[in-house]
């Protein structure tokens, strides 16, 4: 299987701060389980991380994101499917991630 790498995941990666969790609320976390699980579902591997959203620092969470991309080769239309779930789960990411920034700019 190819690697993919996704050179925004990877900059979002080094934009997100490794000393706190992403601020998600509940119905964000479940939104990105939910996703990932459909993910893992449709590839037959497994797409959630092993720890608690809540408990992952940002950097963390879409670490893992960018891993879970470069696991990916769709060869059905199903996996086309979730690799749109995958682009979703990013984009809430990277709002969560520039949320964070400028809360960081704020209390500078």
């Amino acid at each position: 299987m190819p690697v993919i790498h996704d050179i925004r995941f990877e900059r979002l990666a080094r934009q997100a701060p490794d000393h706190s969790p992403l601020p998600l609320s509940p119905e964000d976390r479940d939104y990105v389980l939910a996703n990932l699980t459909a993910v893992g579902d449709a590839f037959g591997l497994r797409a959630t991380p092993h720890a608690p959203l809540s408990d992952m620092t940002a950097r963390g969470v879409v670490r893992h994101l960018a891993a879970v991309r470069t696991w990916l080769d769709p060869q059905t239309q199903e996996q086309v499917l979730a690799l749109g779930r995958l682009e979703s789960v990013y984009r809430l990411l990277a709002s969560a991630v520039r949320v964070m920034e400028l809360r960081s700019r704020r209390s500078a």
